[in-house]
């Protein structure tokens, strides 16, 4: 009878305590997505993240094994706008397949989004009030500057929007993770208030959502497609960095030392260089990502 009784004492208690939830499995399809969500996840979670960190969304190609971990999610994301346009097609599919919840971020409410503008030859004055008619454009229309993920209130709507997912748990500390983005948001505003009159360069066009936030100055960018420089292009730029006495330039990783050169080829003209990457970095979460960057734009536009 006694060991009966310790027998359903044990039942109870198993009973009364809560089960741990089911670990979930996200694939996404590049490094920013992963460190929107990452402060959501539990600690059985787990993330595939498609893209490499320095490898670029252009042209890649998905590899097999990358389809059968999309073939096991329980929630697929991407951006779409054309960023990741390798992993709509197979997003899509799985979702046909097997009701696989794709949730596509620039789909979601209260997302801003921007037009794809070259900024080169447009004077400061014009490019603030270019930018302040800038209208929040449609998802599909053509031109739209894919690269959402540098404002952190798109960053917020997509968390809002995992948080939501139905059949999946994910952190209760939502409102703590939404306070912690208006926090590096402030402190950003805050710190780069000082240099958002001082110009500059950037080799990819890849930032401008974080530039038009902190009402940063952006002469113009080296690349503006995948064509590469023209002759006429560079010359406009030594152009601009003569007359607007241009000393610092954001580059890329696989940005070529020669092309920096050509633009600044005057030795009393030295560009300070940094460099950027535009996918960030799959390992930080977005709260990180935002600090480093605002530091690396201080590094380089404090004279």
């Amino acid at each position: 009878m006694k060991k009966f009784k310790i027998i359903i004492l044990g039942l109870l208690l198993g009973f009364a305590m809560p089960f741990p939830a089911q670990a979930s499995t996200i694939v996404v399809s590049i490094p920013p997505i992963a460190s929107a969500i990452k402060p959501l996840l539990g600690e059985n979670d787990h993330v595939i993240v498609l893209l490499p960190s320095q490898a670029s969304p252009h042209h890649f190609t998905l590899k097999p094994s990358m389809l059968v971990s999309i073939q096991q999610a329980d929630l697929l994301i991407s951006v779409g706008l054309g960023v990741d346009g390798w992993a709509q097609k197979a997003f899509n599919n799985q979702k046909q397949r097997s009701q696989t919840a794709h949730l596509v971020w620039s789909k979601q409410p209260n997302i801003h989004l921007l037009k794809a503008v070259d900024l080169l030859n447009i004077s400061s004055k014009k490019v603030h009030e270019h930018e302040e008619e800038q209208a929040e454009a449609h998802h599909h229309d053509k031109g739209v500057d894919p690269h959402i993920w540098w404002d952190v209130d798109n960053v917020k709507a997509l968390v809002k929007a995992v948080a939501s997912q139905p059949n999946i748990h994910f952190s209760s500390q939502l409102a703590m993770i939404l306070q912690q983005l208006t926090q590096v948001d402030k402190a950003s505003q805050k710190a780069l208030l000082k240099v958002r009159h001082t110009p500059f360069l950037t080799v990819h066009p890849g930032f401008h959502y974080f530039e038009h936030r902190y009402g940063l100055r952006d002469m113009g960018s080296v690349q503006v497609n995948e064509a590469g420089t023209s002759i006429q292009r560079i010359l406009a730029l030594r152009k601009q960095v003569a007359i607007e006495n241009i000393q610092c330039i954001f580059s890329t990783v696989d940005t070529s030392p020669k092309l920096i050169d050509n633009i600044a080829p005057n030795e009393e003209e030295t560009l300070k260089v940094v460099v950027l990457n535009p996918m960030g970095n799959a390992n930080q979460t977005t709260v990180e990502v935002m600090t480093q960057l605002t530091q690396q734009y201080l590094s380089c536009l404090q004279r």
